[in-house]
Order: C-alpha cells, then sequence, then structure tokens
C-alpha cells in the first residue's frame, strides 16, 4: 500500500509530515518516493517535492543573518536537547556529522548515544591508503573513531557499532519485513541495510516500546551552492534525506510505538532553524567574493560546473578541528545510487539469499517505475546484476542569495 500523507502514519501531525518533505504527483501527495513515482508513471504524470518551501522561501536570503555561524550551531544542538527524551547521533567520521558532535561536546550540551555503523564482514579489509568511495567505511577506523579518542571525554555518552551485516540478517528473518518496506524509498542497498538496522536495532526498540521519543541526528548535508549568470544560489535534494524510512499501513499499525517514538532531524537542513543553512550559504559568498583568487578556488571550473567546490564550502562553514578529521582519512564519495561503488562488499560477502532478497525489494519498487524518471550513470560491476543502473530524485526549489 502507499504512503499517501492522508491515508498513513496517522499519528504524525500534518506539519511533522511536511518536515521531511512531500512528493506531489497531480493532486496526490506521497511521503515515499517510490510510491509517487509508480503513481507518476501509472497516471503519466510529473512529480515535484517540496521540502518545507513555506519556511525557506518565506525569508529574504539576502537580508545578512547577524548571529554567528557557530551560535546558530549551538543554538540548533540545544533545541534538539530540550525537544527529545534521547539524542542519538550517526557519526560516520565525515566532516557534517563531525561538526555536530563537535558542537555537542564544545558547548557541554548532553549526546545519549553516538552510532557508528559499518559491514562487520570488511572490518579486516579496512585500510587507510584506499581513498575510493569503495572503501568507504574504513572512515569509521581511520577518522570516526581516531577523533572520537581526541575529543570524546564525556563518558555518559554511549558509543555504539552496529554491525550492518547481522542487522539484514535480522531483517529478511522476519518475512513480514520485506513486505512492509516493499517500494524503497532509496534504490541501493545502503537504504535497505539502513531500514535493516533501524527496525531491529534491540536497544532503540526498547525506547520506543517505553514511549521514549528517540532523535536521530543526521548530518544532511552541506549547502549546493551554483554560480550562474552573475547570481549565486543554492538548493536542496531529496537524496538527502535517504536515512528516512517510510512503511505502509501495515508496520504502522503493529509497531505504532516505533511510527511514533522514532524520529529524525536533520542538523542543519531544518524549518526549525533556517538560519543555519542561510547562513552558511552568506559566509560562502562572502568568502567566494573576497577576491579573484578565492571566487577562482570556489568555482575553478565555471565553464563547465558552476557548483562551488565542497573542500572550499568546508573551509568556510566549518571550524578548523572538525576539518582535522580529514586529515585523519577520507574517502571519495558517490551518489548514492543500485550502482554505488559503496556497496560493492554486500554483493560480494553477504550471499546469494540475501543478495536475492535486496535484489527482489529493489526490482519491485524500480519496475513500475517509467526509466525517464531515473537518471543514468555508468554500470559498476558487479552492480550490473541489477535491473535498473540508476536513481531518481527531484530537485527542490532554488534560492537566491
Amino acid at each position: 500500500m502507499t504512503t499517501i500523507i492522508d491515508n498513513n502514519l496517522k499519528s504524525y501531525s500534518p506539519q511533522e509530515h511536511r518536515r521531511s518533505g512531500v512528493y506531489t504527483v497531480g493532486t496526490m501527495s506521497f511521503l515515499n518516493k517510490a510510491d509517487a513515482l509508480i503513481y507518476a508513471t501509472s497516471t503519466n504524470q510529473e512529480i515535484s517535492w517540496d521540502f518545507n518551501h513555506d519556511v525557506f522561501g518565506a525569508i529574504d536570503w539576502t537580508i545578512p543573518i547577524e548571529t554567528s555561524l557557530s551560535e546558530l550551531y549551538r543554538q540548533r544542538a540545544q533545541q534538539l536537547r530540550d525537544q527529545y527524551d534521547y539524542l542519538s547521533l550517526f557519526f560516520s567520521g565525515g566532516v557534517d556529522s563531525t561538526n555536530i558532535l563537535q558542537t555537542f561536546i564544545s558547548n557541554g550540551i548532553f549526546l545519549d548515544e553516538i552510532v557508528m555503523y559499518r559491514p562487520a564482514r570488511i572490518i579486516n579489509k579496512a585500510n587507510n591508503y584506499d581513498t575510493s568511495a569503495i572503501n568507504l567505511y574504513s572512515e569509521i577506523e581511520f577518522a570516526a573513531i581516531p577523533y572520537l579518542q581526541k575529543y570524546m571525554k564525556d563518558h555518559r555518552t554511549k558509543i555504539r557499532f552496529i554491525d550492518m551485516d547481522t542487522a539484514l540478517e535480522k531483517f529478511f528473518q522476519d518475512p513480514n519485513f520485506p513486505t512492509y518496506f516493499a517500494n524503497v524509498h532509496q534504490y541501493s542497498a545502503l537504504q535497505i541495510n539502513k531500514i535493516a538496522l533501524l527496525a531491529t536495532d534491540q536497544l532503540w526498540n526498547n525506547l520506543y516500546s517505553r514511549d521514549v521519543k528517540v532523535c536521530h541526528i543526521v548530518g544532511q548535508d552541506k549547502p549546493r551552492v551554483f554560480y550562474v549568470n552573475g547570481e549565486y544560489i543554492c538548493n536542496f535534494y531529496d537524496d538527502s534525506m535517504k536515512t528516512m524510512c517510510y512503511a505502509n499501513e501495515a508496520f504502522s499499525a503493529k509497531y505504532s510505538h516505533v511510527v511514533k517514538n522514532q524520529i529524525f532531524e536533520m542538523f542543519y537542513w531544518t524549518p526549525d532553524l533556517p538560519q543555519i543553512v542561510i547562513k552558511q550559504c552568506q559566509l560562502i559568498k562572502a568568502a567566494a567574493e573576497k577576491d579573484s583568487a578565492a571566487f577562482d578556488r570556489f568555482f575553478p571550473n565555471l565553464t563547465k560546473n558552476n557548483r562551488a567546490g565542497n573542500l572550499e564550502i568546508m573551509k568556510v562553514i566549518y571550524p578548523d578541528n572538525v576539518l582535522e578529521v580529514r586529515s585523519f582519512f577520507a574517502t571519495e564519495k558517490q551518489p548514492r545510487a543500485i550502482t554505488a561503488p559503496q556497496d560493492i562488499w554486500l554483493y560480494s560477502t553477504m550471499g546469494d539469499t540475501i543478495v536475492g532478497q535486496i535484489k527482489d525489494m529493489i526490482q519491485h519498487s524500480t519496475s513500475n517505475i517509467a526509466d525517464r524518471l531515473f537518471l543514468k550513470y555508468t554500470m559498476i560491476p558487479p552492480m550490473d546484476i541489477l535491473p535498473k543502473i540508476a536513481y531518481a530524485f527531484y530537485m527542490s526549489t532554488w534560492y537566491h542569495f
């Protein structure tokens, strides 16, 4: 069944639906991308996505935000601490989640737990010399852990490693779970793995059952800043919502305690404090316009690619001790598509049964979606065994600043 806003997750308020983005096809609105794409295919209509434009679009992005970025980060951390019973940070060792962690540490705001997930089957292959996306999970070993050892001093905070392999095995042991999440919100093995770990983790399930509101904090995402026809513009796109898992009504009925108490909050892109992203963009623009050399650093390939480079952006919006994590170890980042190279470990190590079930879930979602709604990428073996070679996303509104 589809996750249409009016018919699913009834314990959520309309505003909570809208906070995570809404897909619209004609007169129908959906929480789940796959449901929306399938409906768009069957009705031959276009699809749009709205991420809190009523909040972000109501602000004049050209008016300077006077509050410092570090203070806005602090306000956001305190906002989450005041709002939820239990704060759980997904920490990857990348700069986005590192900045969140450092914000809590620097301001003495308590985090209940820090969670890192990785495939146990490939821990022994972790290395600090392969910086390709295939070696993504080595960032846990060589960036996240060293950073925690250096800066995390509050021993009340739980530090947990979740084995993605075990989560998948538990997930597929329950024949109902693949049905509950039949239409995958994102078309990648990583997304299915996240669904599995969120659905099967015993600590979280115990908290949900006790009516404890667990806030899962995610670090998506840095502003995507472009320079087009003499103007600076920024956008946020729905692929950054990959952590969200929308099940059908059957799951919502049986696991109402999960639906009620499993809350996802993006730290940066939030309607509760839109000034964060606006301030980030304003600082990026100011840094790029400092002089012609600075502009060239931000936009080195302006004739071919008008998007500002992430490294230059990070230097502006994150402090030095956050950027230090990149000096420990950092890999390339690739699109989270069906053919994502960071998922090769799964197809090569998990065994035919689980791989087949994952392929079936993706096939179920994609088989009823028109090719026109997919972006194309080069296939990466062994990913070419899958029915589609790409994923679909639709940009939200662009903002001028």
